[in-house]
């Protein structure tokens, strides 16, 4: 008799608590998202750390930001698809001495040679997104996005191969195996001070950093 009374509890909980996560579910439809955010790592710039390191090249100077920075715009047509869109831009680059590289045959003197190479990318992507978790301060997406990057280099020709490394940096290899396209799945949370600010948290694979994080305006027109 007592574990047919406490089954029957556990079921009456179970009950209760989906009761009341569905009572605090936000209404998401026609609402309006506005994120800033930045990017750990920049792939870019990690992928030159770890080759200074691997190579032990004292010489080897990285230029650059170790974040990304970026934006995301997002409309939620039901409450639980939205459409949006997401710009982000990363820079990395090094300066690197060579000693004694350029020989003098008049004064029999060695001079260093520097090489210098630099790298932008802008990625526009629009985005697709699945609200599976909309409760009263707190909402979980997934989803996918797929636009075209943008990519400017100072010296193409000094760019160091991401396959000659001891090193290897997965988003720098998506990167250059989809350029110029740019793709990318990920998972979010969203978290909101009051009705409309909070922040945002993402973790993804392609398209920039794995994870990012940001701060959220959210309002109806």
């Amino acid at each position: 008799m007592n574990k047919k009374l406490t089954v029957m509890k556990r079921f009456l909980f179970a009950i209760f608590l989906v009761i009341s996560s569905t009572s605090f579910a936000q209404d998401l439809a026609g609402t309006i998202v506005v994120e800033p955010m930045i990017g750990f790592p920049n792939a870019g710039v990690t992928y030159l750390v770890y080759s200074k390191i691997f190579d032990n090249n004292e010489s080897f100077d990285i230029t650059g930001s170790p974040v990304q920075i970026g934006g995301r715009f997002e409309y939620i047509a039901t409450d639980n698809i939205g459409l949006g869109f997401e710009a982000n831009y990363e820079k990395c680059g090094y300066n690197m001495t060579i000693p004694n590289a350029i020989y003098n045959p008049i004064t029999g003197a060695c001079t260093d040679s520097s090489v210098v190479w630099s790298q932008t990318k802008l990625r526009l992507m629009g985005r697709v997104m699945f609200h599976f978790g909309n409760f009263d301060r707190v909402d979980l997406y997934t989803g996918t996005g797929i636009g075209y990057t943008q990519e400017r280099q100072e010296n193409p020709d000094s760019e160091l191969d991401p396959m000659n490394t001891r090193f290897v940096c997965l988003p720098k290899l998506i990167d250059n195996v989809t350029s110029p396209l740019s793709a990318r799945i990920y998972f979010g949370s969203r978290f909101l001070f009051s009705d409309n600010i909070g922040m945002t948290t993402e973790v993804g694979l392609g398209g920039g950093s794995i994870f990012q994080v940001g701060v959220i305006a959210r309002f109806r027109p």
